[in-house]
Formats: C-alpha cells, structure tokens, sequence
C-alpha cells in the first residue's frame, strides 16, 4: 500500500500532535492513561420536546423541526431514527405495524387474491 507525500505529511503531523499531547500531559507530572472526564461533546437533546413539536404539528419535515426546536438538522434525523419515526404520507407514524395494521393488509391481500382467482381465464 502506497501514500502520496500529502498523506504521508499529513499522518506524520497526527503523530507527531498525539506524541506533544501525551509528552505535555507525563511532564506536568500526569500519569492517568484513563479518559478524562468530558472528553467529547456533551449530548443534551431533549427528546421530549420534539415529541411534542411533531404532536403538535405532524406536517413538519426534518428541516422544519430542526428550526423549531433549534438543533440541527442532522441531531433530528439521528433522533427520529433512534426513535423509530418515519415520514409516511405528510405525517410522522411509528416504524412498526399495530396488530390492527396487520390484520387489515392480510385481509386486503386475501380480498385480493380471490378476486385474481375469480377471474375467467381465457
């Protein structure tokens, strides 16, 4: 496997910046291999909130929730998907069929079925 001078440069760099880190962190005298408290950025999305703001108006797509809530557009795709609502016919419905919804696509098909096999056959 082969890299072009830019990538070479550019890992070199990377290596070189954790190599400062770690040195700086060992000559103040730390010496915790462990993560540091509040490494990363803090998550603090309220769910409930946009729950209620798809309640309250169900026509809203992702873009117009996000102005809504204030989030960005990217937080409320991930958060709808991690809450199994999807996007059907302008509105916002859970991902899973009720038993009810079943029951009625099984006699929908069955309807359909016979109807196909009532028709004369030439």
């Amino acid at each position: 496997m082969s890299f072009s001078v830019r990538e070479q440069s550019v890992k070199a760099k990377l290596k070189d910046s954790r190599k400062f880190k770690w040195f700086k962190k060992f000559k103040s005298g730390d010496t915790n291999l462990e993560d540091e408290e509040g490494r990363g950025r803090p998550f603090d999305f309220n769910d409930a909130a946009l729950l209620e703001t798809m309640e309250e108006d169900e026509s809203l797509m992702t873009i117009m929730l996000a102005k809504q809530v204030d989030a960005d557009h990217s937080v409320i795709v991930r958060r709808l998907k991690k809450l199994d609502k999807v996007w059907k016919l302008s509105g916002w419905v859970p991902h899973e069929l009720s038993e009810n919804n079943k029951a009625e696509r099984v006699h929908i098909l069955r309807n359909c079925l016979n109807e196909s096999n009532s028709v004369k056959r030439w």
